[in-house]
């Protein structure tokens, strides 16, 4: 069809004619009806065009949409065609064209345009927000092929000519693109969907406010229905924040619905966290109050509370309904919305024990607020079972913002940084007589309201980075001070928000003190004062920052102080460094007169002195618990007095004492028999070991060594029946190649290896009224115990098997129609000592039955049958007769109940037929027949 229609084309063109068609627009917005002819055609070919309009979210409209984490342009569950339209009107969206062709798409109006425009609706998301839901398309009259589409801007981004007004959007969408940023920004570090649903919940909650007064005077922008209106403006209403929400997820590849309730005349979104779903509505969780204390605070104008709640945060359908929220839709264009069908699964959570809060997620850590105590909390997950507190009894309420937590009291605003656990005041009233009664964060703004003592309120506004440009520089002190024969030198730690330090110095600690230096590189950290006039000198100490060429300064430290030329101690006598059983080094010295402390130092091979630590006076030894196992390290002392608060320092022994620092002493565990003739040696985890050898020795001998593991357990199978043997373990690190040991445990831990467990095979009516048990042989045993049990009663000994090599034992004893358990233990004599083995705990049961009928005659008699004679059994009450004939089954024929009569007439027996008996004695227990055996081959009459 399409060939004939090209083919007529070019013939009328060829025939210098043009093909025109009837332009036809429709003013209805559902799709292709109730079209008007017009004879205003746009082009040459004068296509059909026509009007049509989607409804949108953003743009007031109610119905339930699905943001599917597919829902890209190359989303693989729509065909090809539908994935070009998609990226060719996000690409025209994007660089504000008004007409996008589909000539070479091949789409057909009738067949094809419900598809379009699913696409065209699907296509206006978070970011074109600028887009209206209105548009035009053109097509063949004759062929019925759509050509093109034409997009409609909202009236707002229309210039006075009605052309597109391109400056305006991208201004718009500049604030709109910085805000998204910092929306994403604030997922910082979460890994999890659920983290990022609340951490997004919170975000918009806490930038947004509901646009109440707009909704209360019937006059809500479009804005207030989409994206920007939350992100950007600061103000929405249901449509938005839900748009917003679901638009956000989408970013993070979570799956999320915007459900809707034409009862409630509301909108809401439906979660995916980690395959199931909840409901959250971020609109009702921003709690809008006005003219009314709410936790003490005053409210004047809808606006500005700030406060985020997750009351209707990841419920379930029942736990919704129960929170007033009905009549929502479950279909969507064909597709069923899915069930929120679990609850109280986050019972537990943070966010539902401490409701009333928003949420920060800083250095893998969570902070959130406890407004009914005004404790900051911290955790290092979202369960209340792991939360501390960071703060006690100090705050009002409180935000996350650019890792830091902002939060206030009646008097300021405060900032509390984790990291460094350091707090700052930002923000005071201008009047000591006004009290805080509302703070947030909006749009990087600090916004508080304060009300005065006659309930009158004003609003102060400042932009966050403005708080914080002109911080104080934290306040430093010395960290040593060292008194040289013609100096002192003093040092300080590193400042690196600093510019640089300023030293002073006096003669008294409460006299004037003058800049001794000004030092203008913060990574500068001493600074040699050389005096040498005998005299106390007292020292402080501040950094500063440069502000336009203006020293800000911190205030100065507490003086230190230090007189020059003072003596110093005499130098240590070093004594040993050897390990200890820790894995720890020890260094011991001679004590020095008048020493009022001793400072350690070490060093490694190759390196400089290090100072570890400082001990007291009374010191003479110091345990290194500190380095790397395997390696050698040096020590070395110095002896010190205090000048003051200045540390006067001896000379020291330059070559030091030495010792490589060694595993430490295994802790053993234990040493058992493991039933195999074995035995199992186990031993606790030594910190930094990479192995550990076990050792072995029997009485008299020393120890020799059994082989290396890296395991916690070692099986020693090479062992004698008997036999006592000690064993330790020394834990080892390899160092270039060479395994270093440390110490061992000279007791040890002893075990005698005893007989294996014997295997039991069987235990089964001997037919003689006894229960024959067996075994299997075990190596090296002297003989065997017997036991035997009930199900009521324990283990009782029957008897001893003196012969190692009988594996089998006879129990006649017990009641008939009792079960018995046996088991068997294998002994080891020891000179007077007799070893026994372990043994099967469970056992082999069997039941103690009457003895085995023996058949004594069979015979045919013409009058009484067949005559079956046997020997009488003592312990019974009678019997039981079966017959069989040929190869056939035993039957039950007949029961004797007096176990003195021995024999039995079958009368029943048929001429010409031979048949095969035999008689099992039967104890009547308990009203049950115990049967004992049976001769299998029984006894034939022929019955002639």
């Amino acid at each position: 069809m399409r060939k004939w229609i090209a083919f007529i084309l070019l013939f009328s063109l060829l025939l210098g004619q043009t093909v025109y068609a009837q332009e036809v627009w429709t003013e209805d917005e559902s799709v292709l009806e109730n079209q008007e002819e017009s004879q205003e055609p746009e082009s040459e070919e004068s296509d059909v065009w026509a009007d049509d309009e989607v409804p949108l979210i953003q743009n007031g409209d109610l119905f339930t949409q699905h943001f599917d984490v597919e829902s890209g342009i190359e989303e693989r569950s729509i065909p090809d065609w539908q994935q070009i339209l998609k990226r060719r009107l996000i690409d025209a969206f994007s660089n504000y064209e008004e007409k996008v062709s589909l000539e070479d798409l091949e789409l057909n109006r009738d067949e094809d345009y419900h598809e379009m425009r699913s696409v065209y609706q699907a296509s206006i998301v978070g970011q074109f927000f600028y887009i209206s839901g209105g548009y035009s398309y053109s097509y063949s009259a004759s062929t019925g092929l759509i050509k093109y589409i034409k997009i409609n801007y909202n009236s707002e981004y229309l210039d006075d000519n009605g052309e597109v007004d391109v400056h305006h959007i991208e201004k718009d969408k500049e604030s709109f693109d910085y805000q998204v940023e910092k929306a994403l920004n604030c997922l910082d570090g979460a890994e999890s969907d659920l983290e990022k649903v609340l951490l997004l919940h919170d975000f918009i909650v806490r930038e947004c406010d509901y646009d109440y007064e707009n909704y209360l005077n019937n006059s809500i922008p479009r804005a207030s229905f989409n994206a920007y209106g939350v992100l950007v403006n600061g103000k929405a209403v249901c449509n938005g924040y839900a748009f917003a929400y679901s638009w956000l997820l989408q970013q993070c590849d979570i799956e999320s619905y915007i459900v809707v309730s034409d009862s409630m005349n509301h909108a809401w979104n439906l979660v995916n966290v980690d395959g199931s779903w909840y409901h959250v509505d971020a609109t009702w969780d921003d709690p809008i109050f006005k003219e009314k204390t709410y936790r003490s605070l005053y409210n004047l104008d809808y606006a500005d509370e700030g406060f985020v709640t997750h009351t209707y945060f990841l419920c379930s359908d029942d736990e919704f309904l129960n929170l007033r929220h009905s009549g929502w839709e479950i279909e969507t264009n064909g597709e069923e919305v899915p069930s929120a069908d679990k609850s109280d699964v986050f019972s537990e959570y943070l966010f539902k024990t401490n409701p009333v809060s928003s949420f920060a997620f800083i250095d893998q850590q969570w902070y959130c607020f406890d407004l009914n105590k005004g404790n900051l909390i911290s955790s290092s997950s979202l369960m209340q079972t792991d939360s501390s507190i960071a703060k006690t009894n100090v705050l009002r309420y409180g935000f996350g913002y650019e890792r830091k937590i902002y939060y206030n009291t009646t008097e300021a605003v405060f900032t509390f940084d984790p990291k460094n656990e350091e707090t700052d005041v930002v923000w005071k009233p201008e009047n000591s007589s006004e009290v805080i009664s509302e703070m947030s964060i909006k749009n990087g703004y600090l916004i508080c309201v304060t009300l005065d003592d006659e309930n009158e309120t004003n609003r102060y506004q400042n932009y966050i980075s403005t708080l914080q440009e002109y911080p104080v520089p934290n306040e430093i002190s010395f960290s040593d001070i060292q008194v040289n024969k013609d100096s002192i030198i003093l040092t300080w730690s590193t400042n690196e928000k600093a510019d640089g330090y300023i030293v002073t110095c006096s003669d008294s600690m409460e006299g004037e003190y003058k800049e001794l230096a000004i030092i203008n590189n913060y990574k500068v950290t001493s600074y040699e004062d050389k005096v040498k006039d005998g005299q106390w000198h007292y020292y402080k100490i501040c950094t500063y920052r440069l502000y336009d060429d203006e020293r800000i300064c911190s205030p100065y430290s507490e003086s230190v102080s230090a007189k020059a030329n003072s003596a110093e101690p005499e130098m240590p006598k070093l004594g040993k460094a050897e390990n200890d059983t820790d894995g720890n080094i020890r260094i011991n010295w001679s004590p020095v007169d008048g020493a009022e402390g001793y400072r350690i130092y070490r060093k490694e091979n190759g390196k400089g002195w290090k100072g570890l630590t400082n001990v007291g006076a009374d010191a003479v030894s110091y345990t290194d618990q500190s380095g790397i196992t395997g390696t050698k390290y040096t020590y070395t002392i110095r002896a010190y007095v205090m000048n003051k608060d200045k540390m006067m320092l001896s000379s020291y022994d330059q070559l030091g004492v030495s010792a490589q620092k060694l595993p430490g002493q295994v802790k053993l565990v234990s040493a058992k028999d493991n039933g195999n003739s074995e035995i199992v040696i186990s031993w606790e985890k030594m910190k930094d070991a990479d192995g550990y050898r076990i050792y072995r020795k029997e009485n008299g001998k020393g120890w020799s060594g059994l082989g290396n593991t890296s395991e916690l357990i070692f099986t020693d199978k090479a062992i004698d029946v008997g036999t006592k043997y000690t064993y330790t373990v020394r834990a080892y690190k390899n160092v270039a190649g060479t395994n270093v040991y440390g110490s061992y445990d000279k007791t040890g831990k002893s075990a005698v290896c005893l007989p294996k467990t014997a295997v039991l095979v069987s235990a089964e009516d001997n037919g003689n009224g006894g229960i024959e048990i067996q075994w299997e042989k075990v190596r090296a045993a002297d003989g065997y115990r017997i036991y035997r049990k009930t199900s009521t009663e324990g283990w009782k000994a029957l008897d001893n098997v003196n012969n190692a090599d009988k594996t089998t034992f006879l129990d006649s004893s017990g009641d008939i129609g009792t079960v018995y358990i046996y088991t068997v233990r294998a002994y080891k004599k020891n000179g007077e000592t007799v070893l026994y083995g372990d043994f099967d705990h469970k056992g082999i049961s069997a039941r103690k039955v009457p003895v085995t009928v023996k058949l004594i005659s069979a015979e045919y008699d013409k009058n009484n049958g067949a005559e079956i004679n046997w020997e009488k059994v003592e312990q019974c009450t009678g019997y039981v007769i079966y017959r069989k004939t040929g190869t056939s089954s035993w039957r039950r024929l007949a029961k004797v109940t007096e176990k003195n009569i021995c024999n039995f007439a079958d009368k029943s027996v048929q001429s010409s037929a031979l048949y095969t008996y035999t008689i099992r004695a039967y104890q009547d227990v308990k009203g049950k027949e115990v049967l004992g055996g049976f001769d299998k081959l029984g006894i034939k009459v022929e019955c002639k």
